[in-house]
């Protein structure tokens, strides 16, 4: 089984790297506001976003504006709890699983780890289980990755602004049609990257 699953890793990790150049010129990554130099294992909260390759729903679906997981989301859901650590170094904080994202507000408490890994951590365990659903329970295969490369992230350093990321995030379900990452959304999305900068000071 773990010599099956490891082939497909291989497989994902050679693909062809002018296929990736297509797929991010169709289907653009949300802007990041990474601040370049900063040190992502200082103590604070931190607003993540994780976006599927090719934008796909694959972790369930809106109904009267509530997000109905599958067992992909629940799988995802349960991996983003596992980051919290047991002496509160890591405190899993609001967070929602959508049909084609994950958002999520993490507090690290210490400078024993570092926001990328721990990204990284959670995009690569929930790929190599979502592998297994796909192999084991016949879920939908993915193209190439599960996951975009990168993520969106946002430094909270204000309280109006965490705030406003808590009430995004608990009403991103009602507001999907709003939402930059559905497919079908509306013509005008909600941009949080603007909202978030109108907060700041």
């Amino acid at each position: 089984m773990h010599h099956a699953v490891g082939n497909l890793l291989v497989k994902f990790r050679n693909m062809n790297e002018t296929n990736l150049m297509n797929d991010a010129a169709e289907f653009p990554k949300r802007k990041n506001m990474r601040m370049r130099g900063y040190d992502y294992s200082l103590p604070g909260d931190y607003f993540v976003t994780i976006v599927t390759h090719q934008r796909r729903s694959l972790f369930g679906k809106i109904e009267d504006g509530e997000m109905q997981c599958n067992d992909a989301g629940r799988m995802v859901e349960a991996c983003y709890k596992e980051l919290q650590t047991a002496n509160g170094d890591i405190v899993c904080l609001e967070h929602v699983v959508m049909p084609n994202h994950l958002h999520f507000v993490l507090h690290l408490n210490a400078e024993t780890y570092y926001l990328p890994e721990l990204v990284k951590r959670l995009k690569s365990k929930t790929t190599l289980l979502y592998m297994r659903g796909v192999r084991d329970h016949g879920w939908p295969p993915f193209s190439q990755h599960l996951w975009q490369k990168g993520y969106y992230e946002h430094i909270i350093r204000h309280q109006r602004v965490y705030d406003f990321i808590r009430s995004y995030i608990l009403n991103n379900p009602a507001r999907w049609k709003y939402d930059e990452d559905n497919l079908q959304r509306c013509d005008a999305p909600d941009d949080i990257n603007r909202e978030i900068k109108n907060l700041m000071p």
